[in-house]
């Protein structure tokens, strides 16, 4: 810079005349340029825009005042170039850059012979640098390295030489970076080394810069070529280079940034705890000291984000993943979307939200991480040293998405990806490891679906390569060990070679082994070692084998800090390993405690979709708990287990409908509060909003403050038990008008839980064994008409069955009779449970010795998939009430892309003569889901006959199919049950749905939630639904649905009670099956819901 800078005292105004005379005494240019020397100089200790934005308008007026061809004006204009990079390195201003590059050009086009040449080529060396740090222009830093090895070639032995050295090691690091060639670091480094040698003690600030920058560069040596020595050297180096850095150096924050960074890597290499905790303690620092406008602040956002997930993954602490993905949102919003650095921060946003995914199972995040992640794959060139990563990242991701969904589309693009990956991967390279062990649990997933050996041993092998890459010391190599003990176990099933089994246990022993006890990935490696010892007993019988299994398990599911999906996986086996060795007590305890962990991870924040894969987890828990109490002679906690642990889904959405009337009046504000936190609750968001996550972090603090909302109303008079699972007595209360009858089947045992007003009784069924059900469930009743004989017969053998064993004993404990009945049949509301969840207790009979002995001759029969649903049910209007809504009949006769209906007309005529003019309906023919939901509003009673369907994987998106017009054809248009559970109607009475498979139950992981298009009514407000376990024949369709409505509203009767609608129902299709009798699968699919 020009001159040297005078003891010019801007901040005291008196002294400023004196000293500018004595300037302007020598030369008039030098007043305004000495002034912004002084203001620069002050800029670069205080970090204060002001200082810059003065230094900048001073060095202006200099160059301004020279005249053409005076000897300072390159001088001059250098020094207006480099105040303009100062200014961009605090604003990031991309404009003060460009113009910097244009000054300094024009500085060295007059300066060939300049002594200063070399110094006018470095800066502008590193003006083009920094554009290429901007944009990620390429030209940009090859001219950047070009410009600054001349400047090194001008300068063999001046004072300036360690910064030339400096600066050109800088940007071979960065072309290193962006292309992954190793010689480029190995001559960074080399200069980096000369020029601190050349460098005095006497410039601690410029040995400052190169130590640090020698820090770094061997930081990043170590990521590449994986020495220990080189992370232990730049964290040496950058530790002396911060003490050496006084306080008020705005530089400071980046040095704390960088040495965090370091002692990161050194907790993922070795696993200590003090070296995450050191580094998000300068994360926090660094970030605290860094402006709010600084151009640095979205890279240590995402620093200190990165470090907290690692913690997170350590700990498990919830808290640091959200606080991480938080930070990490917020880099990725402050950085311009031009910057090269987003690609990366969108790659670790993704990883971040997959990683929260996996803990609490919420869509949501995983979406966001697929988007973040194809974006970050989007944005990164093919030859970047970081696209392989984005690759493997996105592929992780995909996989994920398989596992939810089950589309071979997403597994086979993460394979696809995978390999790019791999192959994009120098042999050498650190990385290539993690990126085959990836591969090969993705090929693992192929061969679940194929079954085809080289399949297998293709991901075996590139297993095994990972294993021998991975350094002994990583931290990291419990997972590879894992990996490849699963792969080896997979190979045991298919040949049966017990040397693959002995292996695969010795790996993963190993794994545990090298896993801190409070890792939360040991749950996950002790879940795997307990499968494998369980496989080997199947196969040796060995009790030891037995008993190790079950301690296994048990310590995993004792692993507080880990995932609490893995934790009730090993719940979920002890329970069928224990009473193997005749442990019941036990397992009933485990049982309890495993139905108590229901409330933790299915949370209110969940919407419906990921309440389902939450709930999926407890599959069969709550119906083994039942079973074990049972067998401890403990009925009351077996029913209690049942309630607490099925139905949870709708259980959860009834509550949110309940009556609040009775807390207003008693506390208006506590009312008011819970309304409106329950509205937040559930209020949908948008996917793509910018401030998404500030959204989901808000719902979860509603979440905690409705729970704390809840609390205060149980101390409220008569509200101490306010949503709270019902107590026995509340259950007995619910059964004032019949039985309630809940069978439960597991491989334990199989029994009937009978709940009458007085008592609970259970009846053994022995006969009814799991062995032979299953048979029966596994059978397919839909067909051709030319099956449709053949199938009839079989369900008579089924019906039969469900007769001898299991509702035959049950009725004549009950009511021990078998006479013909003089009076009407006593009620009966069935509730099946385990296996026994999507069974037709209401047609069971032996239709082969005549017309009564079945449960339709014997018995009045509803359902409910919970005693508190249909307590709900009880909750809304009474049938008695006076009408107050329409009557609506929907109706669709065509359904794009599906076969017509032409029976609903008949079946719509029918109904109308049936009402015979009592109520008069309003029609809808071929409408949209719109028009329906809009309708509803003022409905009591609905007719749809139309189409159904039923999602075999995710029974929320179950529903009746109408049709929209999208502008350019007419599509399907499904009403879901997701839609119905958004609605809460005041007025609704029966909802009748003549459309196939409405109540069908076979999604096996959620076949004890009861989620289907009758429960999407009964939530939306409907105190019967009648639906249909199958599709029927249009005829029979017709018959019923006259028949019900004949039976309902006879002698033009609309005070009916409760009992009427199943026994209008009851009486339609007996019509029907008089005739019919042998056909059951043209009338046994009809069934009543509600009280």
């Amino acid at each position: 810079m020009e001159g040297k800078v005078l003891g010019v005292d801007l901040d005291h105004p008196l002294r400023v005349v004196d000293d500018f005379l004595a300037i302007a005494s020598q030369d008039a240019c030098k007043v305004p340029s000495h002034f912004a020397l002084v203001r620069y100089e002050k800029y670069k200790n205080t970090g204060n825009i002001g200082d810059i934005n003065d230094a900048i308008k001073y060095v202006r007026l200099a160059v301004q005042w020279t005249p053409e061809g005076h000897p300072l004006m390159a001088s001059r204009l250098n020094n207006l170039g480099i105040m303009l990079m100062g200014r961009y390195e605090g604003t990031g201003g991309i404009s003060d850059l460009e113009e910097a590059i244009e000054v300094t050009r024009q500085v060295i086009t007059f300066s060939e012979n300049h002594p200063e040449l070399a110094g006018f080529l470095t800066n502008l060396g590193n003006q083009l640098g920094f554009h290429y740090d901007k944009t990620g222009e390429m030209k940009s830093l090859e001219e950047a390295i070009s410009i600054s090895r001349r400047a090194v070639e001008l300068d063999l032995s001046g004072p300036n030489r360690p910064m030339l050295l400096n600066n050109l090691s800088n940007w071979l690091s960065e072309r290193y970076k962006r292309i992954g060639e190793i010689q480029d670091l190995e001559v960074a480094i080399r200069l980096t080394r000369q020029a601190i040698e050349l460098t005095p003690e006497g410039h601690p600030d410029k040995r400052r810069i190169w130590l640090s920058n020698l820090g770094n560069q061997l930081e990043n040596r170590y990521i590449r070529i994986g020495d220990v020595a080189d992370l232990e050297a730049a964290i040496q180096i950058t530790r002396q280079t911060l003490m050496d850095t006084p306080e008020s150096r705005p530089e400071r924050a980046r040095i704390m940034n960088d040495l965090g960074n370091k002692l990161e890597s050194r907790y993922e290499r070795t696993g200590n705890m003090q070296d995450i905790e050191e580094a998000i303690q300068l994360g926090r620092m660094a970030i605290k000291s860094t402006p709010n406008r600084h151009p640095g602040l979205p890279r240590r956002l995402n620093d200190l984000a990165n470090k907290l997930e690692n913690r997170y993954m350590r700990t498990g602490e919830k808290q640091d993943i959200n606080e991480s993905i938080q930070l990490s949102q917020k880099a990725v919003n402050l950085c311009p979307n031009d910057l090269p650095a987003r690609v990366g921060w969108l790659a670790n946003l993704a990883m971040k939200l997959k990683n929260r995914y996996e803990r609490t199972g919420e869509l949501l995040d995983l979406n966001r991480a697929i988007r973040a992640a194809r974006s970050s794959v989007d944005r990164s060139p093919d030859n970047h040293p970081e696209h392989a990563e984005h690759l493997n990242n996105l592929a992780n991701l995909l996989e994920r998405q398989y596992e939810r969904t089950d589309d071979i589309r997403s597994i086979e693009e993460a394979i696809q990806i995978s390999r790019q990956a791999v192959d994009l991967t120098p042999d050498d390279h650190p990385d290539r490891a993690i990126f085959l062990t990836n591969l090969g649990n993705r090929l693992s997933h192929i061969y679940r679906r194929n079954r085809e050996a080289q399949t297998l041993e293709e991901a075996i092998c590139l297993t095994r390569q990972a294993v021998e890459l991975i350094p002994k010391d990583a931290s990291s190599r419990p997972s590879y060990l894992n990996n490849l003990g699963n792969k080896l176990k997979a190979r045991y099933q298919s040949v049966g070679d017990i040397p693959d089994l002995d292996e695969a246990i010795q790996l993963i022993e190993q794994a545990i082994d090298l896993t801190p006890a409070n890792h939360p990935n040991q749950v996950a490696y002790l879940i795997n070692l307990g499968n494998h010892i369980e496989c080997r007993y199947e196969r040796t019988l060995l009790r030891q084998d037995l008993a190790r299994a079950c301690g296994i398990f048990f310590r995993a599911w004792n692993c507080q800090n880990g995932i609490p999906f893995h934790r009730l996986r090993a719940a979920s086996r002890l329970l069928k390993l224990l009473p193997l060795q005749g442990e019941f007590a036990i397992a009933a305890q485990l049982a309890k405690r495993a139905i108590d962990h229901l409330p933790i991870i299915n949370s209110r924040s969940l919407d419906l979709q990921d309440r389902q894969f939450v709930v999926s987890m407890f599959a069969g828990i709550a119906a083994d708990a039942c079973s074990l109490f049972l067998d401890s002679q403990k009925p009351d906690k077996a029913l209690q287990s049942l309630e607490s642990g099925r139905a949870v889904i709708i259980g959860q959405l009834v509550d949110d409908r309940s009556d609040i009337s009775g807390i207003s009046k008693l506390c208006p504000e506590l009312g008011n509060s819970y309304r409106s936190l329950l509205e937040e609750v559930n209020k949908p968001h948008d996917d793509g909003a910018p401030d998404l996550e500030q959204h989901v972090q808000r719902r979860r603090t509603a979440v905690k403050e409705l729970d704390a909302c809840i609390q205060k109303i149980r101390t409220l008079p008569g509200y101490q038990r306010y949503l709270l699972s019902q107590n026995i007595a509340e259950m007995q209360k619910c059964a004032a008008d019949g039985n309630i009858i809940i069978v439960n089947v597991t491989t334990i045992r199989s029994d009937a839980i009978v709940v009458t007003s007085t008592s609970v009784r259970i009846v053994r069924l022995p006969m009814m064994a799991a062995s032979e059900a299953q048979p029966w469930l596994q059978k397919q009743w839909n067909g051709s008409k030319v099956e449709r004989g053949k199938k009839n017969k079989e369900y008579l053998g089924y019906l039969s069955w469900l007769w001898r064993v299991c509702v035959s004993p049950i009725l004549k404990h009950i009511n021990g009779f078998m006479e013909p009945l003089k009076e009407e049949p006593p009620r009966v509301w069935w509730i099946g449970s385990g296996l026994a969840s999507s069974m037709p207790f209401h047609a069971a009979g032996d239709y082969s010795s005549g017309l009564t002995d079945n449960a339709y001759y014997t018995t009045l029969s509803s359902y409910t998939p919970s005693i508190k649903a249909l307590t709900h049910s009880r909750s809304g209007l009474s049938s008695k009430d006076d009408i107050n809504g329409h009557f609506l009949i929907a109706t669709m006769g065509t359904t794009p892309g599906l076969v017509k209906l032409p029976g609903v007309s008949t079946e719509k005529d029918g109904v109308v003569q049936a009402l015979d003019g009592v109520i008069t309906p309003k029609q809808l023919t071929q409408p949209s889901t719109d028009e329906i939901l809009k309708t509803l509003d003022d409905c009591a009673f609905v007719h749809f006959a139309c189409h159904g369907y039923t999602d075999q994987t995710d029974p929320s998106s179950s529903g009746l199919i109408f049709q929209k017009n999208d502008g350019s054809d007419l599509k399907q248009d499904i009403m879901t049950v997701r839609d119905l559970s958004k609605i809460n109607l005041k007025n609704a009475r029966i909802a009748y749905l003549s459309a196939c498979s409405t109540a069908e139950n076979r999604v096996a992981k959620l076949i004890d939630e009861e989620i289907h298009v009758v429960t999407g009514f009964q939530v939306a407000g409907f105190r019967h639904v009648i639906g249909c376990l199958w599709p029927s024949i249009d005829r029979v369709c017709a018959e019923v649905a006259r028949g019900f409505y004949s039976s309902l509203f006879r002698n033009r009767n609309t005070q009916w009670g409760d009992r009427d609608a199943s026994k209008a129902l009851r009486e339609s299709v007996m019509e029907v099956w008089t005739t019919d009798l042998k056909r059951p699968l043209n009338w046994a699919q009809f069934v009543h819901y509600g009280p």
